[in-house]
């Protein structure tokens, strides 16, 4: 049974607007679909991101190994990989 489909009313800037407009036209599809399947995929990539943080809060509570913020802050600004080696291995 397909889903009722309801109607909600946004603001989005000049520059989106024409983007969507553009990518609707290319991909020969309406605007309003490829507006619902990109909610659809921000919504789904929100959600799954919100569970690995309470997942991560849980382990940690847990008193599961982690990263120490200082290694993941030099990993993060390092130019090559050797920070690497400050991180451990699976």
């Amino acid at each position: 049974m397909p889903q009722t489909a309801n109607t909600i009313t946004t603001r989005i800037d000049s520059d989106l607007k024409e983007e969507l407009h553009h990518l609707a036209d290319a991909e020969r599809r309406n605007e309003s679909i490829v507006a619902n399947q990109s909610v659809k995929h921000l919504t789904a990539e929100r959600r799954a991101t919100r569970e690995l943080v309470e997942l991560g809060m849980q382990l940690a509570e847990q008193g599961a190994s982690s990263i120490p913020a200082e290694d993941i802050h030099s990993w993060i600004l390092a130019e090559d990989d050797t920070a690497l080696s400050c991180l451990p291995r699976p």
